[in-house]
């Protein structure tokens, strides 16, 4: 098996903590009581920070929040819709996808189209290759 993962050469090296933490807080943060953007659409929408984010506030149907960029092979993102209402999650502006639950990547929501997750309900957004996102969902 080939690996994804970068190899860097040995050696000291400085790294921006800016840049750290935001890679940290992808892999291994969460975030709640995030409020879903009200008629958001994509370039407004709500971003998600953290490997694990719970949606408190989404009140109209629609409201929106954003995956990060689907750029690192096994990152995976968790939505929890803890709102009243419909959430719709969309891939980062430009090139990403998502590819729904039981769909095949042929298949895949053209970027600017949202996924949607129902309230009460969690789902995982999987990294397979730069540029698209499985999504899975557990009722």
């Amino acid at each position: 098996m080939v690996s994804q993962v970068v190899q860097f050469d040995p050696g000291q090296r400085l790294i921006d903590g800016n840049d750290l933490n935001k890679n940290f807080g992808l892999y291994f943060g969460a975030s709640s009581g995030l409020t879903a953007k009200a008629g958001g659409g994509q370039s407004l929408a709500t971003p998600l920070l953290g490997a694990t984010n719970e949606v408190a506030v989404c009140a109209t149907g629609s409201d929106s929040v954003v995956l990060p960029p689907a750029t690192t092979p096994g990152q995976a993102v968790a939505v929890i819709n803890n709102g009243a209402q419909t959430l719709a999650i969309f891939a980062s502006a430009g090139t990403d996808r998502i590819v729904p639950t039981a769909t095949i990547a042929a298949n895949a929501l053209a970027n600017g189209t949202a996924a949607t997750l129902a309230s009460g309900v969690m789902c995982e957004f999987f990294c397979y290759k730069p540029g698209f996102w499985k999504q899975e969902t557990s009722v």
